[in-house]
């Protein structure tokens, strides 16, 4: 598990930028980026996606992407998520992608919770009292161009975290 807090401090699994019960500490941008050397870029529009950025969007996904995610219809998670944040660079080319959603991603049917479970799951598995569903939200897909920045996911997490003051955690399941 790869948290994300809202004020940034790692924690270990409570809700960190770097916090990771599994003891590896890498973040959520750490972990997507070691795929390829990143590029510097300049967004120039930070904005909630649309049904139209489905295809750009699907086109971003990679093998490595797929690894960490499972296998994830962008156009289903733009119309079903809690929110989804796409960047774009003036010339309206998608440059990254975010979906979150008020469940943890569960690719292994074995291991699917119920979704009105998942705090207590959450606390048995991982120790994560602080996790509620009403501050908590869970990355279901997180990808950016080959090549850019990773910025660019910090620049997703920071558009999450203005557009809905209320989160305090965004979580990775892996």
């Amino acid at each position: 598990t790869t948290g994300a807090g809202k004020d940034g401090t790692a924690d270990n699994g409570a809700a960190g930028l770097a916090g990771s019960s599994s003891a590896s500490g890498l973040s959520a941008a750490n972990l997507l980026s070691q795929q390829k050397p990143t590029k510097e870029v300049t967004v120039s529009l930070v904005r909630r996606a649309v049904s139209s950025d489905a295809h750009a969007v699907k086109e971003l996904i990679t093998p490595f992407a797929v690894a960490i995610f499972g296998n994830q219809n962008p156009a289903r998670l733009i119309e079903q998520a809690v929110i989804c944040i796409v960047l774009v660079d003036a010339d309206d080319e998608v440059l990254g992608f975010g979906a979150f959603c008020d469940f943890p991603v569960q690719p292994r049917r074995s291991q699917r919770v119920p979704i009105v479970k998942w705090p207590a799951w959450l606390e048995l598995n991982y120790s994560m009292s602080k996790a509620s569903p009403f501050d908590t939200l869970f990355c279901h897909l997180l990808v950016a161009k080959p090549g850019f920045s990773t910025g660019l996911y910090d620049e997703i997490m920071s558009a999450v975290f203005q557009s809905m003051p209320h989160i305090r955690q965004l979580l990775l399941m892996t």
